[in-house]
């Protein structure tokens, strides 16, 4: 294995160490790969990786997104601090995740003179601006969100505990009181089908409750329409993604609807070759929106150097590009401090 601009090049095992491989097509899903906030996540950390010495650790609050692979490259110079600020020195700087952080992680960091680059994705700065408005109007919040993921720690923390409740939305809302006019908000990485069951039970518990900010991102409800219309037709599933993107498992979990094989692969070094049998001609495949797509064609040339057409399909939802805006004066005072 050699490496290239950053990404390692894989040779896949011989045909005839692979009796049984079978495998005739490759379909990948047209709408995959990363979302417009994640793209500037990346390209923030690249920047910021390029002005910060190579003798300096630059700090994160988590993986700024969740494809650890993505920063491989950068080596030991980028440390997670696993949303424990403690670990970050004095006067470090400070990479805040796409996910977002709860207001304290930004006091502490300016009471230590942590410089802090802000990559959260600004969708997620529109929700927890959203729930902040809805505590101080006195208005009772519902989140739909695992309490330990970044995104919901962010979340909570923009108001007092009080006046939001955390339900994980993979398992059945609870029968208990809910007020009239009760705000839902969604993680924006949810199931966007596991959003919609959950908002349908909450509503059997009270109908008069707010369920317009309940949303998926946009990348994630296109992602998981393409991954289903796809998946009919296919005899194997492989999605690209790491274990720790609850969005990654959750296209993954899409096989289970059709009862068919899947594996969930950062690389094709991941790959069990072995499980390709003789019944397996068609793999379906596609990517978590925190993928940056050189990772994902890393691993379709996999199977292209085996001999097998890949098939990239078009678009199922059309993606008008949308912006998000690097935190430019953060930047630029980070390249200020190392001038």
């Amino acid at each position: 294995m050699t490496k290239a601009e950053g990404i390692s090049i894989y040779r896949p095992p011989d045909l005839k160490d692979l009796p049984g491989f079978s495998v005739e097509e490759v379909r990948v899903a047209g709408n995959r790969s990363t979302c417009g906030g994640v793209e500037m996540a990346l390209a923030a950390v690249n920047q910021i990786m390029d002005i910060v010495p190579q003798d300096t650790d630059v700090w994160t609050t988590h993986n700024p997104v969740n494809f650890p692979p993505a920063f491989e490259k950068y080596g030991t110079r980028l440390r997670n601090a696993q949303g424990d600020l403690s670990q970050v020195p004095d006067g470090a700087v400070l990479i805040v995740s796409a996910h977002g952080a709860p207001p304290k992680i930004f006091e502490e960091a300016e009471q230590r003179n942590i410089l802090v680059i802000n990559t959260t994705c600004s969708i997620v700065n529109d929700d927890q601006k959203e729930v902040r408005e809805t505590a101080a109007a006195g208005i009772p919040s519902i989140f739909l969100g695992e309490e330990d993921h970044p995104e919901t720690i962010g979340i909570k923390g923009q108001v007092p505990p009080e006046t939001i409740i955390i339900f994980d939305p993979s398992k059945p809302i609870p029968d208990m009181p809910i007020p009239d006019g009760t705000r839902i908000f969604s993680k924006t990485t949810n199931d966007p089908e596991q959003t919609d069951e959950r908002i349908n039970e909450l509503l059997l518990i009270n109908p008069k409750i707010d369920v317009s900010k309940a949303r998926s991102c946009y990348a994630l409800r296109n992602r998981f329409a393409a991954g289903k219309a796809l998946i009919g037709d296919v005899d194997f599933w492989l999605m690209v993604g790491d274990k720790s993107s609850h969005n990654a498992r959750g296209l993954r979990s899409l096989a289970e609807t059709r009862k068919i094989p899947s594996a969930l692969v950062r690389g094709p070094e991941d790959i069990d070759w072995n499980v390709f049998g003789p019944e397996i001609k068609i793999i379906g495949a596609s990517a978590a929106a925190s993928v940056p797509d050189e990772h994902t064609q890393k691993t379709l040339e996999a199977f292209r150097q085996l001999g097998v057409t890949v098939v990239e399909l078009p678009k199922l939802i059309p993606e008008a590009y949308r912006i998000f805006r690097l935190p430019q004066a953060q930047l630029e005072t980070l390249q200020q401090r190392f001038a």
